[in-house]
């Protein structure tokens, strides 16, 4: 299906104008002011709840200055980054069409927005790494969904299958974030098990437990699975307010008749039950078993990605494939700080370089592609992303193409 629709651009733009594909009855100068207009408007609307995110796990530091003005800078330099790359995007995508007098993959829906988000660097580096990881895994998405190799169909369609892959991603990569001693993000926290073995490292007599805890495992285990519950519940429930909060402000009395059916179960199950079964077998094995800390981590880990189960997406199975990567990038520059050896020369040519920054411009590009031509096969967050961050114009776009498609 896929491989028809792109068949098929160059017949279906063939004698179309950029009016045509993006402002019919408008001139371009118009449609970039309304696109400027319209990008400021989505940026403040688009990143407010992904700047909000982090204020949740500062529930303690709410009272200090420090927090609500590293929200406010944060927020301004998202909402101007994104304010410049919509309107840059669109922009380019008019100027694209004068200079190559026509339309051509990936030249005129890719480019464009590969160059505007070249403004991602006003963004905090930390939002253009997440959001850039987050939009390549989605492409992952689509080569998955669109694929007809057999070994892909298959893996496709068997929940076992992926949850047997999802099993070693998950398992490699806890085991090399313990290796390392990071508490980056994963679906699985291990910041306390992390804490633990300082305590043991470190060791000045006190009675500490065979875990590294300060308690009984029994109380450990207590403490934390309250913990691990109440964070799963306020991330599904953020999952759940924030892209309905204009309807809810709307009509709050129909939003509480329908929030126990639209509340995501899957995701506080996914939460709760990988990150409660690592820190139960990963103690437990500490206690009573007799391998070395790491191959207890690595078991732990293999158990916990039974809760893959209970949701089962892609954007969980694709964030797998590359934060392997990372982490085993880092695992190797770990390894030669510690044994003091110089990194090679490839390695320090890759540190020179903005990856965040190019993988952030290559997978904008390819989303915006893929939104506009495979929209069946792109992964709802992007719709929702652009729609919202554009004004409504990736919706527009996408309109006006299916129409030439169907030669409207």
């Amino acid at each position: 299906m896929a491989g028809n629709i792109s068949k098929h651009f160059y017949q279906a733009v063939a004698n179309k104008t950029c009016a045509d594909f993006h402002h019919p009855g408008k001139t371009c100068l118009q449609a970039v002011q309304e696109s400027a207009v319209a990008g400021l408007f989505g940026s403040l609307k688009f990143y407010l709840p992904l700047c909000i995110l982090p204020l949740l796990f500062k529930i303690k530091q709410w009272n200090e200055k420090k927090t609500w003005k590293e929200f406010l800078i944060n927020y301004c330099r998202c909402v101007f980054s994104g304010f410049f790359i919509t309107t840059t995007g669109f922009w380019v995508f008019c100027m694209s069409y004068k200079i190559f007098k026509g339309f051509y993959l990936p030249l005129s829906v890719c480019l464009p927005s590969s160059l505007g988000a070249v403004f991602c660097g006003i963004m905090p580096k930390k939002f253009v790494h997440i959001d850039g990881i987050g939009l390549f895994n989605m492409y992952i998405e689509f080569i998955i969904k669109q694929s007809k190799q057999k070994s892909i169909v298959w893996l496709r369609n068997s929940l076992v299958g992926a949850t047997c892959l999802y099993s070693f991603f998950n398992s490699v990569m806890i085991y090399y974030l313990y290796k390392i001693r990071s508490n980056r993000f994963w679906f699985v926290n291990i910041g306390n098990e992390l804490k633990a073995i300082k305590r043991i490292e470190n060791d000045s007599g006190e009675n500490i437990m065979n875990c590294g805890h300060e308690t009984s495992c029994d109380e450990y285990l207590k403490k934390e699975f309250k913990n691990i519950s109440l964070f799963a519940f306020g991330v599904s429930l953020f999952k759940l307010i924030f892209p309905r909060l204009s309807s809810i402000i709307k009509n709050p009395g129909n939003f509480m008749k329908n929030i126990f059916k639209k509340f995501d179960y899957g995701l506080l199950a996914f939460l709760i039950v990988s990150n409660g079964l690592f820190k139960f077998t990963f103690c437990r094995l500490n206690q009573y078993g007799k391998f070395s800390r790491d191959v207890n981590c690595l078991i732990a880990a293999f158990a916990s990605s039974i809760g893959y189960v209970f949701y089962p997406r892609y954007i969980i199975f694709t964030m797998g494939i590359t934060s392997i990567i990372e982490v085993l990038y880092k695992y190797i520059e770990h390894t030669y700080v510690t044994q003091n050896k110089e990194l090679p020369e490839i390695m320090k040519f890759i540190n020179r370089l903005p990856c965040s920054e190019l993988l952030y411009m290559f997978s904008i590009g390819m989303t915006f592609q893929l939104r506009v031509i495979y929209p069946h096969l792109t992964n709802k967050f992007v719709h929702k992303m652009m729609s919202i961050g554009s004004g409504g114009r990736s919706d527009e776009v996408t309109k006006n193409y299916f129409k030439m498609m169907v030669g409207w």
